[in-house]
């Protein structure tokens, strides 16, 4: 379900400011897979980082959202684990100026592009245009 197929999102630092998990925070990433796509989102929550993991839908926003604790194995990487499917999955989460954003399923690399703030502009195309004409529905043109 995981197959991954966009560009690695790149995080902006200079030599002397490495990023780290804390900079994720507050930003959201888009998984492509063989359905509709899945999100992960970090939010800080009594000052520990929480994994949020999404399931998107077909016609509604989201199917599921589960939080996850995570335990920090350093600052630049991070660990959490997973269940789709009846199945626990080990997601191990790196971050560095000159790498960006990486993933890794299970040991397999899971290429992310960071998405859009929230509301999903997908969901509502007539209120904004984020997207070329071709992607517009007829009525909003």
């Amino acid at each position: 379900m995981f197959i991954a197929a966009l560009l690695a999102a790149a995080l902006p630092a200079t030599a002397a400011e490495e990023p780290t998990i804390l900079s994720l925070v507050g930003r959201r990433f888009l998984i492509e897979d063989t359905w509709t796509g899945q999100e992960l989102l970090f939010r800080s929550r009594a000052s520990k980082v929480r994994a949020v993991w999404r399931v998107c839908g077909s016609g509604v926003p989201r199917l599921s959202e589960v939080e996850y604790g995570v335990t920090m194995q350093s600052p630049r990487q991070c660990v959490f684990i997973i269940e789709q499917n009846r199945k626990l999955h080990e997601v191990v989460v790196n971050v560095s100026s000159d790498q960006g954003v990486r993933v890794f399923i299970d040991g397999f690399r899971v290429w992310l592009q960071e998405g859009p703030l929230e509301p999903n502009p997908l969901l509502n195309l007539r209120r904004r245009d984020p997207y070329p004409q071709h992607f517009q529905d007829p009525v909003s043109r």
